[in-house]
């Protein structure tokens, strides 16, 4: 009897430890799965920050390159400031499209058209406005005109670009496109009215015309 009590106690005792042991397996899986969502979600948070820092710092950049473009003595390191953007967002298409427009205001056209073309390669609806404006400063005209035809299509009401291409029709002596390209400009019942009603007075006079400054406007 006695030896049957000692096996009873055995049993009653390994299963008392079983348990012990298992309790404490299971306590380690919930702080481990607690601990391992706590470092989830700490990762998460800074993956997430990442991205937020980098914009930031991006408009900071972009900044200091619009400050530099206003000062003579400076302006030159505003590509810097776009290089260094670039390289933080490197896929961000409008970080592209403003160095094009910095170094158009540095004059720099054929490096302003380069990034002007990787923009419309990667965005099939992106504007030609400033690719039209390069061509003419490089003096080739007929893509020029190309492009603003380009941009009109999708961009019918924009009475600036109606006028850069009349503009650029006559400076090459064509009056009667000219006229007919002032004309659909005057339509746009935009701001630009009163220099087409000036430029229509110049083409029928016949007096020349001078082309805008590129990127000026």
């Amino acid at each position: 009897m006695l030896r049957t009590k000692r096996i009873c106690c055995d049993q009653l005792g390994g299963r008392m430890v079983l348990r012990f042991k298992l309790g404490k397996t299971i306590v380690s899986m919930l702080l481990f799965s607690a601990l391992f969502v706590s470092l989830s979600v700490a990762l998460s948070t800074t993956i997430l920050a990442q991205p937020e820092a980098a914009s930031q710092e991006v408009k900071m950049l972009v900044a200091n390159a619009e400050k530099c473009l206003r000062q003579e003595s400076h302006k030159y390191l505003a590509i810097d400031y776009v290089n260094r953007a670039i390289a933080l967002q490197p896929t961000n298409l409008k970080l592209f499209y403003y160095r094009a427009f910095v170094y158009g205001k540095l004059k720099y056209y054929t490096e302003a058209l380069k990034n002007l073309n990787f923009v419309a390669q990667n965005d099939p609806a992106g504007r030609k406005k400033y690719q039209a404006e390069c061509y003419a400063a490089m003096g080739d005209y007929n893509k020029a005109l190309v492009a603003y035809r380009t941009f009109l299509r999708k961009a019918r009401k924009s009475g600036k670009i109606w006028y850069h291409c009349a503009e650029l029709l006559w400076f090459l002596g064509d009056r009667e496109q000219a006229l007919g390209v002032v004309e659909n400009g005057l339509q746009t019942g935009s701001h630009w009215q009163g220099k087409f009603e000036a430029l229509r007075n110049k083409i029928i006079a016949g007096q020349q015309v001078q082309l805008h400054t590129p990127f000026s406007n």
